[in-house]
């Protein structure tokens, strides 16, 4: 509701060192290398929402037609102090885990430029998609109504300075336990490719699942350009426990890899016609 604190926070993003986080404050280097190029420091301001609700006033219709459905984006993943272990053979990779990584859930409208939010009522509309304020937002009403049989329709946040912030992203951070395999082409030495490594996500989740007697929802999966030990560019296959906290299943990737490898191997020597 209005009354309640708002959690405003900032979540940054290096691309320098491939470090995510988030701060109460807005930070203006990168805490993991210092980093303050602001081509190279993403910083953006978020909103952890409480719940979500609808305008008490929308009826509700089956016309598919004109619904909106805002783009999927991908998490914000880092398992940054974890230490690199090299594979048997150290030309092909290495890899890291931690009980304690972070992943950062966002929703930054229609656009990818955030939303325009009321922190009094809680009513939120994408920014356009050259970034202006949304019209909509201009002397709004209330999202769920006032008291009094819903006389009070006019949302005091229209009246108040600071009420109504643009810009804003909505997100959730949550800390759970992390694997990192780093892979690299034997012939090349060059980083896998970015759908080499997606496959492989796929396959060494099976695999993971397979061995531990767990359903593959149980794990997140993840791939994304990144840093290597040496600062090298390198591209990352993440696998992650979704439950907050963790649940101490990635952590087994790291003593059983070779024989999770050689099952995932198995795994794509299929013939089927399946996007797998």
């Amino acid at each position: 509701g209005g009354q309640e604190i708002q959690a405003l926070r900032w979540v940054w993003r290096c691309h320098e060192c491939g470090g995510t986080g988030t701060r109460p404050y807005r930070p203006e280097q990168c805490p993991h290398c210092g980093e303050n190029d602001p081509e190279k420091l993403s910083r953006n301001e978020y909103l952890e929402p409480a719940g979500f609700a609808v305008d008490i006033r929308d009826k509700t219709h089956g016309n598919v037609n004109t619904q909106q459905y805002l783009p999927v984006r991908d998490p914000l993943i880092s398992v940054q102090g974890a230490v690199w272990m090299s594979l048997p053979n150290p030309t092909l990779g290495h890899y890291r885990s931690t009980g304690n990584g972070h992943i950062f859930h966002r929703s930054d409208g229609l656009h990818g430029l955030g939303y325009s939010l009321c922190l009094r009522c809680g009513r939120s509309e994408s920014l356009g998609y050259d970034g202006n304020h949304p019209r909509t937002m201009d002397g709004h009403k209330r999202l769920r109504g006032g008291r009094d049989n819903d006389r009070e329709q006019h949302c005091p946040g229209n009246d108040e300075l600071g009420a109504i912030k643009d810009g804003l992203l909505l997100g959730a951070s949550l800390y759970t336990d992390i694997f990192e395999l780093q892979l690299c082409e034997p012939e090349t030495g060059n980083a896998i490719s970015p759908f080499q490594a997606y496959s492989i996500a796929v396959v060494l989740r099976r695999a993971l699942c397979r061995s531990i007697g767990i359903e593959q929802d149980e794990i997140g999966i993840h791939t994304e350009a990144s840093r290597g030990p040496k600062g090298e560019s390198a591209r990352s296959i993440f696998l992650y426990d979704t439950a907050s906290g963790g649940a101490g299943y990635v952590t087994q990737v790291a003593w059983q890899l070779p024989a999770l490898l050689e099952e995932a191997a198995k795994l794509l020597e299929c013939h089927c016609d399946k996007a797998c």
